[in-house]
């Protein structure tokens, strides 16, 4: 999606100079934008917020602040079990090896959430850290028991996953509304029956939103100029990333949990005023 971004961009906007910054995942992402080191990406709604607010409760004159530009998609969580496990609940998890993500990820941040809410002990869980292309590999061959992946499906590891007869484990129930009392930025979704391959029924779980974020300090007319980029050349971008983006929704998009740069709420602005 970054490369996409990156070419819109580049088109539209011929006198300014786009370049992809290489990192992987939301924390780093963001780690890379309070740094200076990035302008603009893509992060995890939870990872974005709690970013934001250690910002302004232990203020470090070193990292800049964030802001939104757009809420892109929501993106359900997905816990994989291999075939021949003995998992059916998040509860059956201890005992087993767990895939979590990539360490200090934001789907590891929330994994770790999921295993509070349960009231699970993480300093006991077998947890592993992978990548999230290696997860059905991972799973075929018993290298981990279980493994979480977030985003919007059809995911293709997990659909390569349970292809080799692995399951969709449901994360539903009271520790889940107690995660989504806690947590403002997750919600409820569904996976609708047969999504993937040998899935006959509607799996319940949680989900995220993925953020468009910015530094606060971008120029107001850049911001404004690829906010409106952005959402006017969704039609086309559908085309070629079709899972990552077909959820997007334009009249959402400026439902962000940290505050909008100044130059997205002036389109948002603009953009009602004119319907």
């Amino acid at each position: 999606m970054g490369e996409l971004l990156a070419r819109e961009y580049a088109e539209a906007m011929p006198e300014v100079d786009f370049k992809l910054v290489d990192v992987v995942g939301s924390v780093a992402a963001i780690n890379a934008i309070q740094r200076r080191e990035a302008d603009v990406g893509v992060a995890f709604a939870d990872v974005a917020y709690e970013a934001q607010a250690r910002l302004a409760d232990h203020h470090d004159p070193t990292l800049g602040a964030l802001r939104g530009m757009a809420a892109l998609q929501v993106a359900p969580v997905h816990l994989v079990a291999r075939a021949g496990a003995h998992v059916r609940d998040v509860l059956d998890l201890p005992g087993h090896r767990i895939g979590t993500g990539q360490e200090s990820s934001g789907q590891e941040r929330l994994a770790e959430r999921i295993f509070d809410a349960y009231q699970l002990d993480r300093d006991v869980l077998d947890r592993v850290s992978i990548f999230p292309d290696a997860a059905a590999a991972s799973l075929s061959k018993g290298a981990v028991d279980a493994a979480f992946l977030t985003g919007y499906y059809p995911l293709s590891p997990v659909s390569d996953a349970m292809r080799n007869g692995a399951r969709l484990i449901p994360i539903d129930g009271s520790p889940v509304e107690r995660l989504t009392r806690e947590y403002p930025f997750l919600r409820r979704v569904v996976i609708p029956a047969n999504t993937y391959p040998g899935q006959t029924d509607p799996i319940r779980t949680i989900a995220v939103d993925r953020l468009l974020v910015c530094r606060s300090d971008l120029d107001d007319a850049l911001v404004y100029a690829m906010t409106r980029r952005l959402l006017e050349s969704l039609p086309r971008m559908r085309s070629f990333l079709r899972t990552s983006l077909r959820m997007i929704d334009v009249e959402e998009a400026s439902a962000t949990p940290i505050p909008l740069h100044d130059g997205a709420a002036r389109y948002y602005r603009e953009r009602e005023l004119t319907r």
